[in-house]
C-alpha cells in the first residue's frame, strides 16, 4: 500500500496526472477488500469511499438540498474509476445511468492552492425551464491527494498489515536477479549496448 501511495505522489510531483489518477482510483478497491475481508466489487468500493473519503467532499449542510445530485460520493467515484480504467474517459452515465451529473470535468490547479479554486458543484436550469443540469468539476491533483491521504490513514490505523500484502505487485529487477544467481555477472552499461 505504501509503495502505491508513494508512486501516486511521485507521479503528481512529476506532472504525470493521468498515471496518478489511474492508480489512485484503485486505492478504495484495495482498502475496501481489506475492510470487508476479501469481498470485492462495487458495493465494497462505495462503502469504503463513503466512510473514509466522502467527508473530504461534503458540502456545508445548509446547501445540501441545493446541490443534491452533484455530490462526489462512492457511487460517482466508482463510476469514474470504471469509466477511466475500462474506457479511458470520464463518461459517468455510461457506467451508471442513475447518476444525475450531466457534465463531469477533471481540472488541474496549481500545486499551491490544492484545487480550492477549481472544485465546483453546480445545478443550473437552462433556458429558465424546469429541467435541471448537474455539473461537477474536480481538481485531479486534489482528488489523488485525498485518496492517498484516506488510504494512508486507513493503512496506518489498520492493525493487520498482512492483509494488504495480497494487494501488492512485486517487480523483479533482472540485474539483481542475475547478480544473485551468478556472482561473476557484470551488469551491461548503456555504452556497451551501443558498441
Amino acid at each position: 500500500m505504501k509503495e502505491k501511495i508513494k508512486d501516486i505522489r511521485n507521479a503528481l510531483d512529476n506532472g504525470c496526472f493521468l498515471s496518478a489518477l489511474a492508480l489512485a482510483l484503485t486505492l478504495p478497491d484495495i482498502c475496501g477488500r481489506v475492510k470487508f475481508r476479501g469481498e470485492k466489487g462495487k458495493k465494497v468500493y462505495i462503502y469504503w469511499f463513503d466512510e473514509f473519503v466522502s467527508p473530504y467532499y461534503q458540502s456545508d449542510d445548509k446547501y445540501a438540498d441545493v446541490y443534491k445530485g452533484t455530490e462526489f460520493n462512492g457511487t460517482v467515484c466508482y463510476s469514474l474509476r470504471c469509466a477511466y480504467l475500462h474506457s479511458g474517459n470520464a463518461d459517468l452515465k455510461e457506467q451508471d445511468p442513475y447518476i444525475e451529473i450531466n457534465q463531469f470535468d477533471l481540472c488541474l490547479s496549481n500545486n499551491k492552492n490544492s484545487g480550492v479554486y477549481v472544485d465546483m458543484h453546480e445545478v443550473i436550469t437552462p433556458d429558465c425551464s424546469d429541467e435541471k443540469m448537474y455539473r461537477v468539476r474536480l481538481d485531479v491533483r486534489k482528488l489523488c491527494k485525498i485518496l492517498c491521504d484516506a488510504a494512508e490513514k486507513y493503512y496506518i490505523d489498520h492493525e493487520d498489515k498482512e492483509m494488504f500484502k495480497e494487494h501488492a505487485i512485486r517487480i523483479i529487477s533482472m540485474e539483481e536477479e542475475m547478480c544473485r544467481i551468478n556472482s561473476n555477472y557484470k551488469p551491461i552499461t548503456a555504452g556497451e549496448l551501443q558498441k
